[in-house]
């Protein structure tokens, strides 16, 4: 059976990923999502939201490390579940954070360093918003299963990247374990822990499905979005399968 990956990553290439203290060393090659492809230089599509025109620049600040890249468009977009921050560079969509999540949405997402870019890659930084945005209506109106979007990965550390990147394999409708994750990847007992801290930054959620890991014994832990909302993500995406069940399907 074909698994459609649950996101595609714009860029896994040329970073090696550090294992979780303890574990051996493994290449990024190794750990990479498997059937996750990348980005096309430029969205297909770039028709206007429904929330307006994002806003494109570089946003004022310092870069939180050297080289890693900054939003160069961003859009507040309202969801069912509330308001979502969303930043984009050239490569994809850099940021999903909703308002009011737990902790600083600093952690997830950098500043900008003070380079000036091109128009061009601000037209494809909004593109890629706007394809967000629409995708973001239709994953919440339950017609969309999969983005297609590509995510800007860059930021995360290489070990950061790999765990999330495992998360392309969790299909709409399922849920993994912090502990299942961590074996997927080779990593030694106990790393279910790290692997937890990697969900609670993650920079892109809802698109990367950080929603559907859940403890070792299927309860819900933390979300930064927060609880209630986790269980509105997963009662969302298990609506179709009880009615596909209801129908005898």
């Amino acid at each position: 059976m074909t698994i459609t990956p649950a996101f595609r990553v714009a860029d896994l290439s040329g970073a090696a990923a550090p294992a979780a203290p303890g574990a051996p060393a493994t290449t990024a090659g190794s750990v990479g999502p498997g059937p996750v492809t990348a980005g096309p230089a430029s969205p297909a599509d770039t028709g206007t939201p429904g929330t307006g025109t994002p806003s494109t620049g570089v946003p004022g600040g310092a870069a939180r490390a050297e080289g890693r890249p900054p939003a160069l468009a961003t859009a507040r977009h309202t969801t069912p579940l509330g308001d979502f921050l969303l930043g984009a560079t050239e490569h994809g969509l850099l940021s999903c954070d909703l308002v009011g999540a737990t902790g600083s949405a600093a952690d997830r997402t950098p500043a900008a360093t003070g380079a000036v870019p091109s128009p061009e890659s601000r037209a494809h930084a909004g593109g890629w918003l706007e394809l967000a945005a629409r995708e973001l209506d239709g994953y919440f109106a339950g017609s969309l299963r999969a983005f297609t979007v590509p995510v800007d990965l860059r930021l995360a550390a290489p070990f950061d990247r790999a765990v999330l990147a495992e998360l392309a394999a969790v299909p709409y409708g399922e849920t993994t374990t912090y502990g299942l994750l961590a074996r997927k990847l080779a990593l030694p007992p106990g790393a279910a822990r790290a692997v937890g801290r990697v969900m609670a930054l993650n920079p892109v959620m809802i698109i990367v499905p950080c929603h559907r890991v859940v403890g070792s014994d299927g309860r819900l832990t933390g979300y930064a979005g927060g609880l209630a909302a986790k269980r509105r993500l997963l009662d969302l995406e298990s609506a179709d399968r009880e009615l596909r069940l209801d129908l005898g399907i």
